[in-house]
C-alpha cells in the first residue's frame, strides 16, 4: 500500500523536490554573494568615507536586492507545498472513481488513508527539513536581525515544520470535503495565509509574557545596547511608577500626550529638542518604557508555535478521517 501512494503522487513529489533543491541552490548562491561583501565592507570600513570603502558600501547594498524576493519564498514554501500535495490526496481518488477500487480490497479505509498521509506527509516533513539549516545560515548570512524577531521567526527554527504538516492536513481535509483538487487548493491557500497571521500577529507575542525595560530619556537617545537585539512589541510613554498603559489608555495615548507637549515646546527652547523632551517627560511626569520579547524567548517561542500549528493539524486530520469513512461508494 505504501509503494501504490509513493506511486500516485511521485510525479508530484519528484516535481516538489526539484524545486525546493534548485531554490536552495539560489538561497546559497544569493547568500554566499551577500554574506562576502557584508565581510569586505565591514573589514576596516567601519566609518569611513573613503572611495574605496564606498564601493564597499554599495556592493553590499546591490547584494541585498533579493532579501525580499528569497523571505517571500521562504515563506511560502510550506504553506504552497503542503496544500499542493495534501490536497489531491483523497480528492484525485473521488475525482478518478479510483476510491471505489480502492475501498472494496481487503484494506479498511483508514488503513488505506493512513499509508497515503504517511508517506505525503513524510515527504512534505523531510524536503521542509532539508531545508531548515540553510534558512538558519541565509538568515545570518542575510543580515535579518535577532531570530526572535518577525523578519526572521517564521524562516528559522522547526515552526517551518509546523507550517507545513498544517498546511498539508488543511490540504488533505478540504480535499476530502470539497473532492475536487483545484478548488481545495484554492479554498486551502487562503485559509493557511489567515490561521498563519492570525498566530503571527495575535497569539505570538502573548505565548510566552513579555519582558519591560526603561527606554531612553526621549525619542532622540539610541535605545540601550542590550535592546537592539529583541523583539520590541510596544514602545511609548507611559506614567511614572507604572510599565503599561493606565487602564482606558493605550500605548499611542502617551505618545499623543508627549507629542502635543512637544510640538508647543519647541519655539520655548528654541529649538533644542532634547531640551523640549526633558521638559515634556518631567512636566507630564512620563517615562520611556519598551515592551519586548529577548531573544533568550527565541527558542520557547518556536515550540509554543509549532505545537500548536501541530495540533491543529490533528484536528484536521480527525476531520480528514471522518470525512473519508462517510462517503458512500
Amino acid at each position: 500500500m505504501t509503494w501504490v501512494a509513493w506511486r500516485v503522487q511521485r510525479l508530484q513529489f519528484l516535481a516538489a523536490a526539484g524545486a525546493v533543491l534548485a531554490f536552495a541552490l539560489w538561497l546559497l548562491a544569493t547568500g554566499s554573494h551577500e554574506h562576502a561583501a557584508f565581510t569586505l565592507f565591514n573589514h576596516g570600513c567601519s566609518g569611513s568615507t573613503s572611495p574605496v570603502c564606498t564601493v564597499l558600501a554599495n556592493r553590499w547594498v546591490q547584494s541585498q536586492r533579493f532579501d525580499y524576493l528569497n523571505r517571500l519564498v521562504l515563506y511560502a514554501i510550506p504553506g504552497v507545498l503542503g496544500v499542493v500535495l495534501g490536497a489531491p490526496l483523497v480528492a484525485r481518488e473521488i475525482e478518478h472513481g479510483t476510491n471505489r477500487v480502492a475501498w472494496t480490497q481487503s484494506r479498511t479505509r483508514t488503513y488505506w488513508l493512513a499509508a497515503k498521509l504517511l508517506v505525503a506527509g513524510l515527504f512534505t516533513a523531510v524536503v521542509v527539513g532539508a531545508l531548515m539549516p540553510l534558512e538558519q545560515w541565509w538568515t545570518g548570512a542575510a543580515q535579518l536581525g535577532a531570530h526572535v524577531g518577525p523578519r526572521a521567526f517564521d524562516t528559522t527554527g522547526i515552526v517551518s515544520l509546523g507550517y507545513a504538516l498544517f498546511a498539508f492536513m488543511l490540504g488533505a481535509a478540504l480535499g476530502a470535503i470539497i473532492r475536487r483538487t483545484g478548488w481545495a487548493i484554492a479554498a486551502g491557500l487562503p485559509l493557511f495565509v489567515a490561521f498563519r497571521a492570525l498566530v503571527q500577529f495575535t497569539l505570538r507575542p502573548l505565548l510566552l509574557s513579555p519582558l519591560t525595560a526603561a527606554g531612553p530619556p526621549n525619542p532622540f537617545t539610541p535605545f540601550p545596547p542590550r535592546l537592539v537585539n529583541t523583539w520590541m512589541l510596544d514602545t511609548g510613554y507611559v506614567p511614572v511608577g507604572r510599565n503599561t498603559p493606565a487602564a482606558g489608555q493605550t500605548w499611542a495615548t502617551g505618545w499623543d500626550a508627549f507629542n502635543r507637549c512637544f510640538d508647543a515646546g519647541v519655539a520655548r527652547f528654541k529649538g533644542n529638542y532634547e531640551a523640549t523632551a526633558a521638559h515634556c517627560v518631567t512636566v507630564m511626569k512620563l517615562h520611556y518604557v519598551i515592551r519586548y520579547q529577548p531573544e533568550s524567548h527565541y527558542w520557547a517561542l518556536q515550540a509554543w508555535e509549532t505545537a500548536i500549528f501541530a495540533a491543529a493539524a490533528l484536528v484536521l486530520l480527525g476531520i480528514t478521517v471522518l470525512a473519508v469513512r462517510r462517503w458512500r461508494t
